[in-house]
């Protein structure tokens, strides 16, 4: 599940083409568009994270904050692993 920002889209659509230009080019996706959005959930039933959304929608409230660090992480099956962070100044 994600929040997609109205303030920063532009910034994150900025920071996601950089890390594409260099190391990481040749596992850039260029059959999936890119939508900026930070991943706040996340659940292998993709009927149940749809009635989650639809349930919060109604409660959608803003959300201030700062992304100050990405972190490259790893997906195997159910198990996420951080392979590295890195703070953004």
């Amino acid at each position: 599940m994600f929040l997609v920002p109205d303030e920063g889209f532009n910034q994150i659509a900025a920071l996601h083409d950089d890390l594409y230009l260099g190391v990481f080019a040749p596992s850039r996706r260029a059959d999936i568009p890119f939508i900026p959005h930070i991943t706040v959930g996340a659940n292998p039933d993709f009927d149940a994270c749809e009635r989650i959304a639809r349930e919060m929608t109604p409660l959608t409230r803003l959300v201030h904050g700062r992304i100050s660090k990405v972190s490259l992480i790893e997906l195997t099956g159910a198990a996420v692993e951080t392979i590295e962070a890195f703070r953004l100044l």
